[in-house]
């Protein structure tokens, strides 16, 4: 099946694209979710095509020339349509296929392939969504405002349905023709009413009702990503998550609040920079120049200059940290060594944690000597644990709670997660572990791997064991 993304700049002029947020904390992690979510497709599919306009082709294609199979500038079709209906791009760019296909968002992550029994359906879709707020809210106000609604959407529900777009396709290019033209009826006969809609909303009403109650009227069978069951949850826990990709997750979707959230945006990088290390520096590289400062502050210091140096140099760093070559003696603040550590400690975390859970208990850790604690006594011990975020380019002095102060005092020898889940086990009321041994080790390994994250631990691999 030929796989679809699409690009809309919303017809910008004398705008630079760059500077796009598309919901984001900061445009580069924009642009840093576009490229990961076309590399990962093009992973595992030989046809990708992009659907975009002008703009987009110059940042996407010529630019950070991401792995599109085939590309149509076709959006600068829609310019004269109001910029706040972004998601009729979309839906013109399904409208314009011509055999089976998926559209896939740009902030939607696949680490396998899509099912066959998914792919066959009439009309594909990520899920259904039942008692989201926004829907009946956006019916409300277009029935007060006595704008246009089409005649099979309800106006009297007490809760709506929906169908989350974040995936959309099918094998029946009819219904999109007809579902373009629902959409852009909807836009243009609410035209007048502009400034009292809210963006977001009216986009995934017009993008997910609309869809929902056409399918149902249209009679055309649909399948799930995620299953048959509703959605009640606006927040969809868990569908963010880029610490259990990609063997506990392999499609994440992160929507809404979650691209403002730090440690998402972190993750996001942290997997570009992982799996398509030239890409990751290209985008801030083509950021930092068009845009000024980046969020992350890191590329800012001048060991690390983003402007001045390429990937090849910032993958040598790695290189020579693993072979033992790089140490926090050889320059003056030892920034570079700190990068090129947690680079690797970045790997060797989704590494470690992506094993099987007989093998992961059996993994050996024990303290680094590049963090150290101190303590005092306030009635009791009280500990800080100190080590380097090279994000942000300081040292982070964290209060540690009782959990991780034993955790920390037992890798002060070297020790499996199996061992150090039985030690300290033993300072906890035992019937408790008992009754909730799993929950308690999920927990234990949870922090282990924050704590290595972090660089306070360091994982043994075979050839340090001894």
């Amino acid at each position: 099946m030929k796989i679809v993304q699409s690009f809309w700049s919303g017809g910008a002029k004398n705008f630079d694209p760059l500077l796009i947020t598309g919901g984001w904390y900061s445009a580069e992690y924009h642009w840093m979710s576009t490229a990961l979510s076309a590399n990962l497709l093009r992973r595992y599919y030989d046809k990708i095509e992009l659907v975009t306009d002008e703009l987009g082709y110059q940042v996407l294609i010529e630019q950070l020339k991401l792995p599109y199979t085939s590309v149509r500038v076709e959006l600068n079709k829609l310019d004269e349509q109001p910029p706040i209906f972004w998601g009729l791009a979309k839906i013109y760019a399904q409208s314009i296929q011509k055999e089976p296909f998926l559209h896939v968002d740009n902030d939607v992550f696949i680490f396998d392939s899509f099912a066959e029994s998914l792919l066959n359906n009439q009309l594909i879709v990520q899920n259904l969504e039942y008692q989201f707020p926004m829907y009946k809210k956006s019916v409300q106000v277009v029935t007060s405002l006595k704008g246009h609604l089409p005649h099979y959407v309800p106006t009297d529900s007490i809760e709506y349905y929906a169908y989350n777009a974040g995936i959309i396709g099918g094998c029946q290019a009819h219904f999109f023709d007809t579902y373009y033209q629902e959409a852009l009826t909807f836009v243009e006969r609410n035209q007048n009413f502009i400034r009292q809609l809210h963006a977001r909303d009216i986009n995934m009403f017009m993008e997910q009702c609309l869809l929902y109650y056409l399918a149902q009227h249209e009679q055309i069978s649909v399948g799930c990503q995620l299953g048959d069951q509703p959605i009640t949850d606006v927040t969809y826990p868990g569908l963010s998550n880029f610490e259990d990709a990609p063997v506990k997750q392999t499609f994440l979707h992160a929507m809404g609040q979650y691209k403002r959230n730090t440690a998402i945006t972190m993750n996001l990088g942290k997997r570009l920079r992982c799996d398509f290390p030239n890409t990751y520096y290209a985008v801030l590289k083509l950021c930092r120049t068009h845009n000024g400062p980046l969020a992350n502050p890191t590329y800012e210091h001048p060991a690390l200059s983003i402007t001045a140096y390429d990937s090849c140099y910032f993958n040598s760093l790695k290189d020579a940290y693993n072979q033992g070559n790089l140490t926090r003696n050889d320059q003056a603040d030892g920034w570079t060594y700190f990068y090129a550590k947690q680079m690797s400690l970045d790997e060797q975390v989704d590494f470690v944690f992506n094993l099987a859970e007989g093998e992961l208990l059996q993994q050996l850790f024990c303290f680094d000597d590049d963090a150290f604690i101190t303590e005092h006594y306030e009635s009791v011990l009280c500990q800080t644990l100190h080590f380097i975020n090279v994000h942000a380019l300081n040292t982070v002095h964290m209060t540690l709670d009782s959990l991780n102060m034993v955790l920390l005092d037992a890798f002060h020898q070297k020790k499996t997660i199996q061992d150090v889940v039985q030690e300290i086990a033993g300072y906890y009321n035992s019937v408790e572990i008992q009754q909730q041994a799993d929950t308690f080790q999920n927990l234990v390994i949870a922090r282990i791997r924050e704590l290595l994250s972090w660089g306070a631990i360091k994982w043994l691999s075979d050839s340090e064991k001894d």
